[in-house]
């Protein structure tokens, strides 16, 4: 019976010759011949021809020419970009100012509409006819007509020496007749009275013609400079011994050098109550 072998370690190593080492055979390279023929071959190849730096110039010029045209139209367009973005921005800003301008006509319409509405009411209430308004009969018939304008007129030839002379006096005395109808029990005149001073607000300047003509006489008790006066509208004429205030058709002598101060100031209080 055969053995069977599973794998070649299991031979015996008789069986295996070892074969000879065989190397490779390389031919021996050819000789160099270098002959004088092969050298003057060599050196009569024909060679590259050098450009003509002469024929290459124009060409040369030429294309910087371009190039720069290039750069020059590269500028101008980052240029016009530039200025398209401004353009357009400016042109949203015009945008949006004329949307907020058409908002606030629209908004100035219906103001206007809504005032001429009030005005054509006030008018239409002001033309019916109404209990205990001034010149106007409660059955409808016109009495004596209203002032047009302010408190009192002013009497036809009077000339005024400061604007709202007469009405800043006849106010002051309404005030002071007001004080007196409250502190004599006159309720009724004092009340009327109160709600004429209310629609007919004093400007004041009666008052500081006072407290300023009572100052200047504080501090100089006589005086020889007319422009402070003047200033009031007061004239000074110089006498012998007087100086002479004319304010108006009001005339007052004061001496030129008054006894003390208490002097100087009777005399502002006095030229204050004459004149103003």
């Amino acid at each position: 019976m055969s053995k069977v072998f599973s794998d070649f370690s299991q031979l015996s190593k008789s069986l295996f010759k070892k074969a000879p080492d065989q190397t490779d055979a390389k031919p021996a390279p050819a000789p160099v011949k270098s002959t004088d023929a092969e050298a003057l071959a060599y050196f009569k190849r024909p060679t590259a021809k050098a450009p003509n730096a002469a024929a290459s110039s124009p060409e040369k010029a030429q294309i910087d020419a371009l190039k720069a045209e290039i750069a020059a139209l590269k500028a101008a367009n980052a240029a016009a970009a530039t200025e398209a973005t401004r353009l357009r921005n400016a042109c949203e800003t015009a945008s949006a100012a004329l949307e907020d301008a058409k908002k606030e006509i629209a908004r100035l319409k219906g103001t206007c509409g809504q005032l001429q509405g009030d005005l054509r009411k006030a008018q239409a209430s002001a033309s019916e006819p109404r209990e205990g308004v001034p010149g106007q009969q409660t059955d409808g018939s016109v009495g004596a007509p209203a002032p047009g304008k302010g408190l009192l007129a002013v009497p036809a030839g009077h000339a005024e020496l400061f604007p709202g002379e007469t009405r800043e006096t006849v106010i002051a005395s309404l005030a002071a007749a007001q004080l007196a109808a409250q502190q004599g029990g006159r309720e009724r005149r004092a009340a009327i009275l109160a709600d004429v001073l209310r629609a007919n607000p004093s400007s004041g300047e009666l008052e500081r013609r006072r407290e300023k003509i009572k100052q200047i006489m504080k501090d100089s008790g006589y005086y020889t400079d007319p422009k402070e006066l003047a200033s009031l509208g007061i004239q000074l004429i110089s006498g012998r011994t007087h100086w002479k205030l004319q304010y108006g058709d009001v005339r007052a002598p004061i001496a030129k050098t008054p006894s003390d101060f208490r002097a100087s100031l009777n005399i502002a209080a006095d030229l204050a109550n004459r004149f103003f």
